[in-house]
């Protein structure tokens, strides 16, 4: 019963006290009133809070957007042999404690975190200007391919039509360098060919809904499971630094709980967020950014707004155990 809209843009939105009235979207054909009893805001932007004159967590420098693409003809047997000779060339700085890298990891993995040191002394003039400090690529189904992700602009607004322009025109320019420098420097990529990318800068962060709840990274690291948990995370804390090739890494050895309360927006009645908009701390959100978790935190946004809607009241009165008990009739997993 779902009706989709594509090729549409939210450009302000109605409020009136603590009620989000309606969107009002820019289509091909003019500019539509789009109202609603509950809204979710899975922009990635908090765009809704924003436009509404709601408050919304940000951060002066955020971290920066990458592009990733996918190179076919590649022999990874090749790669493998090479690492199976050289296992110091694999990147074991992010394995968990206990674990190496060795002969049976090097022939199972799919994701590559490689060379750690061939970005530093790299020639920038006319070649690859690397933003990130390591090679880095999964294989597609089949290893017959990769998508490669090392792609990325500096000090970037991704707030800013201006600043993503600039961004994105900065990343295209660097994709052929790329090619070449894949074709040069990796083994198995010798007579490796672009194949395409993604349609658009890919941003790791904006803003984020002021919350019932803002994650905090002890929540992440600690691997809390509040009584509210709606969607499980497990990826690490991974923040990218907008001003060189470093960052900061926290492996988490484990899964970590989304509490329902920092999916519901704190200053309107009507108003949910999923994704990497949802309520929490710039590191913690570094962890539950990532897709799988956005979509877990996507069912569950979906499923409180149906029952938010069809027994009008607010999001935060919501009955938890029914809201739980359906989710796991879905199959979510929710421990």
């Amino acid at each position: 019963g779902v009706e989709t809209l594509l090729f549409g843009q939210i450009v302000d939105v109605v409020r009136s006290g603590r009620t989000v009235e309606a969107l009002v979207v820019q289509k091909k054909t003019g500019t539509e009133l789009v109202r609603g009893k509950v809204f979710i805001d899975a922009s990635g932007d908090a765009v809704v809070p924003f436009l509404a004159g709601l408050p919304v967590e940000s951060c002066d420098e955020q971290q920066p957007p990458s592009l990733v693409v996918r190179f076919e003809n590649v022999d990874i047997p090749e790669l493998r042999a090479h690492l199976l000779d050289h296992p110091g060339d694999y990147v074991n700085w992010r394995m968990l404690p206990g674990k190496t890298v060795n002969d049976e990891f090097i022939r199972k993995c799919k994701k590559f975190l490689i060379f750690p040191d061939a970005l530093e002394d790299f020639p920038y003039a006319g070649d690859y200007l690397p933003l990130i400090n390591r090679v880095m690529f999964t294989c597609t189904p089949g290893c017959t391919g990769v998508t490669v992700n090392m792609l990325r602009a500096r000090a970037v607004d991704g707030t800013s039509s201006a600043s993503l322009t600039r961004a994105a025109f900065d990343i295209y320019r660097n994709l052929l360098p790329l090619v070449d420098f894949f074709r040069k420097r990796v083994p198995g990529f010798s007579r490796c060919r672009l194949v395409d990318c993604e349609p658009e800068v890919q941003l790791r962060e904006t803003r984020r809904i002021h919350g019932e709840y803002a994650m905090r990274v002890e929540d992440v690291v600690e691997r809390k499971f509040p009584a509210d948990t709606v969607a499980v995370g497990g990826y690490f804390i991974d923040v990218h630094s907008s001003r060189d090739s470093g960052g900061k890494w926290v492996l988490v050895p484990g899964a970590f709980g989304i509490p329902y309360r920092s999916l519901v927006a704190k200053d309107a009645d009507n108003l949910l967020a999923a994704g990497r908009c949802i309520s929490g701390a710039r590191e913690a959100a570094a962890a539950y950014r990532v897709m799988a978790t956005s979509m877990a935190m996507g069912q569950a946004a979906g499923i409180a707004a149906g029952m938010c809607a069809s027994s009008g009241i607010p999001a935060r009165d919501l009955d938890l155990k029914i809201l739980l008990d359906r989710l796991a009739a879905t199959g979510a997993i929710l421990e």
